[in-house]
């Protein structure tokens, strides 16, 4: 009896070491061999289709054959990004647990990233994304190219003007008749990538690549989401990628609270606190945005009419850029010509704080601190603007 008693310990025991091994047995590696880069060693795994920063944890090994092992612990299906630190540009592999992913190709380092001939074997995923992200680059391409060719003369007039920081002619092109037209015709491009984007997700409506693809293809949801949500399966909805999904459609609100004290630093580098600009103005407008943001860009003129009006009668406003890329923000700042204060948020505290989870985002605070409206744009916010000044 003894005995038996004894063997079924360990029985018992050697059950636990099992789904011990088995859970340890998740780690997933990626072999990554790339000609064109000479330090492998700096290449960096980023957690894609997220509003967020996201290291994931995993080690790494180097040989001398340039090529790099990364080692990562995977609960489920997750879409991650090769990256190099401070440099646009990323290529995407969707890993799952246990896999071993090897990946190969050309690298072209220029302005940002370029990936090219790129094989990946042993992830399994892979193929069904890439097809998915391929439908949307080439609809979202004609799409560019119908907008280039329809409005090909006054695009170059406002190249030639950002190029020479012609403020002035860059916003009376804008102001023109034909200038509203290729406005309107951009916003129209947006809504139809979105489209194209919600067909996606809703073929796979019922997996975690639903809103997987949703977050990586269009990253800047709406209230006009949720209807895609709500046809999610509950499968789906449980991912990973459907809680973030549903943390985007409904995050915290700061209106009727004191908006967060970050500090954000000027194109020299030097730190400040935001709420110091509360205190010396009527009510202080923040403008959440980045240079390769097109509606940002679009906004700037509406921003840009109610600074000149309000201003003098104490609006102050700052904008934020949470762009990586010192050159790139300083160029916009030259072609924009904005005559308020500019801060980055490097490491996304701010945009944090403020719960933003797509640009433009703008957030309007009076003089005590307290958040009376956010996530205005366009005619609402000019609206809402000339309403505070009328009280």
């Amino acid at each position: 009896m003894k005995t038996y008693h004894l063997l079924k310990q360990i029985l018992i025991l050697a059950g636990v070491m099992f789904l011990t091994v088995s859970v340890q047995a998740d780690e997933t590696t990626l072999s990554v061999s790339l000609r064109g880069l000479k330090h492998p060693e700096t290449l960096v795994l980023r957690k894609g289709a997220t509003n967020k920063d996201v290291i994931p944890r995993y080690t790494q090994e180097n040989y001398e054959n340039k090529k790099i092992v990364f080692r990562i612990n995977l609960d489920e299906p997750t879409l991650l990004r090769l990256r190099l630190p401070k440099k646009e540009g990323y290529y995407e592999i969707l890993a799952a647990p246990n896999e071993n992913i090897k990946i190969s190709g050309r690298i072209v380092i220029k302005d940002k990233l370029h990936f090219r001939g790129m094989k990946i074997e042993g992830a399994a995923y892979q193929n069904e994304f890439q097809l998915a992200k391929n439908t949307y680059e080439a609809y979202n391409d004609s799409i560019e190219d119908v907008i280039k060719g329809q409005f090909k003369s006054l695009i170059r007039k406002i190249r030639e003007a950002e190029n020479i920081g012609n403020k002035q002619a860059i916003d009376s092109i804008y102001q023109t008749e034909r200038g509203q037209q290729y406005v309107e015709r951009v916003l129209q491009g947006y809504q139809l990538r979105n489209e194209v984007v919600n067909k996606l997700a809703l073929r796979y409506k019922n997996s975690f690549m639903g809103p997987m693809l949703l977050l990586s293809l269009n990253g800047n949801l709406t209230e006009n989401h949720q209807a895609i949500y709500d046809a999610f399966s509950q499968k789906a909805k449980e991912s990973q990628y459907g809680k973030e999904v549903d943390n985007e459609l409904h995050p915290s609100s700061l209106l009727g609270k004191q908006a967060p004290q970050i500090e954000v630093a000027d194109i020299e580098g030097n730190t400040m606190q935001v709420n110091t600009h509360f205190t010396d103005a009527r009510y202080l407008l923040v403008d959440f945005w980045a240079s390769w943001c097109e509606p940002c860009r679009v906004e700037m003129n509406n921003l840009k009419q109610i600074y000149e009006k309000y201003a003098p009668k104490g609006l102050k406003m700052i904008s934020i850029t949470t762009e990586k890329d010192l050159n790139e923000w300083k160029k916009a700042l030259t072609e924009e010509q904005m005559p308020w204060s500019n801060y980055r948020d490097i490491n996304r505290k701010m945009l944090n704080a403020y719960h933003v989870r797509y640009i433009p985002s703008i957030f309007i605070i009076n003089n005590e601190g307290v958040v009376l409206a956010e996530k205005l744009r366009g005619k609402e916010l000019a609206d809402f603007i000339r309403d505070l000044f009328a009280e």
